[in-house]
């Protein structure tokens, strides 16, 4: 089995599931399924490694294997729980990538007219658009076949291994070289976003990843569509915007640096396509509390247009390309926005169909905002994030915050950003007075690296100090600080002693603190900027040894 690994978490599959209500004909449902196969080449396609090249093979014959479980026997809970199980197992599955198949079909028989159908198609020969031209093409397909007519679709003007063929192609000389000027200005000494997480960044490793839901209500979703029109901007723009002030309030950062993921705008002869036409791109914005949303939004509409035009050079590519060493950070995507077109309803017949929610398979980014715009305009998505570094607690705020930046732009796009509420009314009241309510009484027995040492009880995962990019959490610290303190007792350090330390701002220092108190010692701060004769001073008037 010719199989990679190490793709950086991302899943392999991207599922998709439909409930299908009504008389289901199954023998109607493959054959729909086998002309599908046969019209699109990438259904029947295979790759190998040619002198270390993976390269495309298309097979003369091929199927799209239709699998059918029979869960009529167990309840409605179980039956939700076994296709939530199976969606992911489908996902995350490994496929022989030579021979295939790369895309898979269940049906799940709920009862005699209850049926559920999940298609899994790898990400090599498809993206998340593709599951709508499969849908568009088996709703045409099942009616026909259905009632006895022919196929009524016509066959493709382009198979994706032409459309390929043809994209690398136009990917040379002038027109590369010009992709490759703009990417390298707009690159040039990014840096990754640092988010702030629950967790070290070390305990990222390969997720896993969970999902935070979004509620976006119809009134909301239609308000942000009618703003963006007024100011001849599109919905996605707003989106991005907004999503940009709430990273902003969360980083402080004003150099921020996106993926994006938009819906496929390759013209017609792409639009029937199935395989794997969007792939990110970066979107650099600088992003400051002085600046008004409409700005911002204006500088992102800018940005977006001129990244649009030069997306057809692949982000993974540009390292390489670009020549830029460590200037391009391969993680320089922590962050990724994915906005796509929802599908449209389809109707077989003798069937009602439901789109059923699944996770989409996971991009393996730190964070991922999807969102699907309906042609009406309302909104549905979520927030994909990696439960390695978030607490679940953490992203639900903040898919709090991101529809309170929304609702609260919507209005008033002249606000600046510094100005955009975060808080409701009820973590307003937690920050502004339960926080502040300084009359409390403490032990007074107690010492700080006492209560320190309680608080390592508590919480040893949780982050106790950051700095510049590196963290420890609370055990980590309580460990190297027992250690300073056994090694200062050697030296003589008894209750009272003085101890100087002369430190610049680091976790070094953090740690030198609580071992000096841990020893005992009386902690004594010898700025290293202060001037020579005031540390002199320091020292004889403290008497430190």
């Amino acid at each position: 089995m010719l199989e990679r690994s190490g793709d950086g978490g991302s899943n392999r599959c991207i599922p998709a599931a439909l409930r299908l209500s009504g008389e289901l004909d199954v023998a109607v449902l493959e054959r729909s399924f086998a002309e599908i196969v046969r019209r699109h080449q990438i259904l029947r396609t295979g790759f190998s490694y040619v002198k270390g090249t993976l390269v495309q093979i298309v097979h003369e014959a091929g199927h799209l294997p239709l699998t059918v479980l029979d869960l009529s026997a167990v309840s409605a809970d179980a039956q939700r729980a076994r296709l939530e199980t199976l969606a992911e197992e489908e996902a995350g599955r490994a496929c022989d990538l030579e021979q295939g198949p790369l895309a898979r079909a269940v049906l799940l028989r709920l009862g005699a007219k209850e049926h559920v159908l999940l298609v899994s198609l790898h990400r090599l020969i498809a993206d998340e658009a593709s599951h709508t031209v499969l849908a568009r093409e088996l709703e045409a397909l099942y009616g026909a076949l259905w009632s006895g007519r022919p196929s009524p679709l016509h066959e493709l003007p382009l198979q994706y291994g032409e459309f390929a063929r043809q994209q690398k192609l136009g990917l040379s000389g002038p027109k590369l070289d010009e992709h490759l000027r703009y990417w390298k200005r707009r690159l040039q000494g990014a840096s990754p976003l640092q988010l702030p997480t629950d967790r070290p960044y070390s305990s990222r490793r390969q997720g896993p990843w969970s999902w935070q839901p979004l509620t976006l209500p119809g009134e909301l979703s239609r308000a942000l569509a009618g703003a963006g029109a007024r100011q001849e901007s599109r919905l996605t723009t707003t989106l991005l915007a907004a999503f940009l002030v709430l990273l902003h309030r969360y980083t402080r950062e004003e150099d921020i640096t996106l993926g994006v993921v938009l819906s496929r705008d390759g013209g017609a002869d792409t639009e029937g396509l199935i395989g794997p036409l969007t792939s990110p791109f970066a979107l650099r914005t600088g992003v400051s509390g002085a600046l008004s949303f409409q700005a911002l939004r204006e500088q992102v509409q800018e940005q977006l247009v001129e990244a649009l035009v030069h997306r057809e050079l692949p982000f993974d590519a540009l390292g390489d390309a670009l020549h830029l060493g460590q200037d391009l950070d391969p993680s320089l995507l922590r962050v990724m926005v994915v906005i796509d077109d929802a599908p449209a309803p389809h109707a077989l017949p003798g069937l009602t169909l439901t789109p059923l929610a699944l996770r989409e398979g996971t991009l393996g980014y730190d964070l991922t905002l999807r969102i699907s715009i309906d042609p009406e305009g309302r909104m549905t998505g979520g927030l994909e994030y990696c439960s390695g570094l978030f607490h679940a607690a953490t992203l639900s705020r903040m898919a709090e915050h991101f529809e309170r930046v929304l609702g609260s732009l919507v209005g008033r796009p002249e606000q600046r950003v510094w100005e955009v509420s975060l808080l409701g009314e009820q973590e307003r009241r937690l920050v502004v007075e339960e926080w502040n309510r300084t009359r409390t009484e403490y032990p007074r027995q107690a010492s700080v690296h006492g209560e320190f040492e309680r608080q390592v009880e508590r919480t040893p995962e949780a982050v106790a100090v950051e700095f510049e990019g590196q963290a420890l959490t609370y055990r980590e610290l309580n460990r190297r600080a027992n250690q300073l303190a056994h090694h200062l007792r050697k030296q003589g350090v008894r209750a009272g002693t003085p101890v100087g330390l002369s430190v610049e701002r680091s976790l070094e220092m953090v740690v030198a603190t609580l071992g000096i108190l841990k020893a005992g010692g009386a902690y004594v701060p010898l700025e290293p900027s202060y001037p020579a004769e005031r540390l002199a001073f320091m020292l004889e008037d403290t008497r430190v040894e």
